[in-house]
């Protein structure tokens, strides 16, 4: 049976480039589910460049993959409108402006390539509840993902996934539709690394995950109280965005004090 899915995924190809992803797969349009993932445009020098998706995690700090800041990108725009379709976020107008910040060891490659970054926005977002992130430290001494391993909740569980990204039709061969509206999905866990939380998306079983356009995108743990935690962001996949994707973590002791820094710089003394 289909399971909703939907999360901003980079689509990498792992025997020769890498590339940015772009796309949904399966899953439903999300409405009102996540007000706070919302659509980022990113602009060099005024140049509108790609997209993106990210949640607010702070009403001024908006969380999203490295990938989505690189090269360069000095001025991001958000929207939080489920579909945005008909927005014209190229001309570089609208939405809740502010500045780029990717982690300063961002490289992609390697066995870490640090594929976080924030955008400050320049005013608080009214309205809108930011999505709860991971304890900094749950012990003994574990992160929130590694205590779940440890307790064995994360065998057959499903992660949520939204995104903006472009949406799998049809496969074989893959039909993808470049919709620009935020989507939810669900997609079932592999296995757990450092820096990758890797899920499974098997369209040959009408299963859903993420693709192009979800980059940056939350992957949510939703907790039996039925509250939903970000642990990872959308960053790469298989170039048909049918089988796998990984998410970059942001549970992990590193990246999770990185973001919480990010938070004090604005909150202040």
């Amino acid at each position: 049976m289909k399971r909703a899915s939907i999360l901003a995924l980079l689509v990498l190809i792992l025997a020769a480039a890498v590339l940015p992803a772009a796309a949904i797969t399966g899953g439903a349009p999300d409405g009102d589910g996540h007000p706070n993932v919302g659509f980022l445009a990113a602009y060099k020098e005024g140049e509108y460049q790609w997209r993106c998706s990210g949640t607010l995690v702070h009403e001024r700090v908006f969380l999203t993959a490295g990938h989505c800041l690189e090269e360069g990108v000095d001025e991001a725009r958000v929207w939080f409108d489920s579909d945005m379709t008909n927005t014209d976020y190229k001309g570089g107008l609208g939405g809740h402006v502010g500045t780029p910040i990717l982690h300063e060891e961002y490289a992609w490659g390697g066995s870490n390539p640090h594929d976080v970054g924030v955008v400050i926005l320049d005013a608080p977002v009214e309205g809108i509840t930011p999505a709860p992130l991971p304890p900094l430290l749950l012990p003994p001494d574990l992160s929130y993902l590694d205590q779940l391993k440890k307790d064995r909740m994360l065998e057959g569980a499903y992660f949520t996934s939204v995104g903006y990204g472009v949406t799998l039709v049809s496969w074989p061969p893959a039909e993808l539709d470049n919709n620009k509206v935020r989507m939810v999905s669900e997609s079932e866990y592999v296995a757990l690394t450092k820096p990758w939380l890797h899920l499974t998306q098997r369209a040959v079983f009408e299963e859903s995950g993420t693709c192009g356009g979800d980059s940056g995108g939350p992957a949510f743990w939703v907790e039996q109280d039925g509250d939903e935690v970000v642990v990872a962001v959308t960053s790469w996949g298989d170039p048909g965005c049918v089988a796998t994707g990984f998410d970059y973590r942001v549970d992990t002791a590193e990246i999770r004090a990185w973001i919480q820094a990010r938070i004090d710089e604005v909150e202040g003394p």
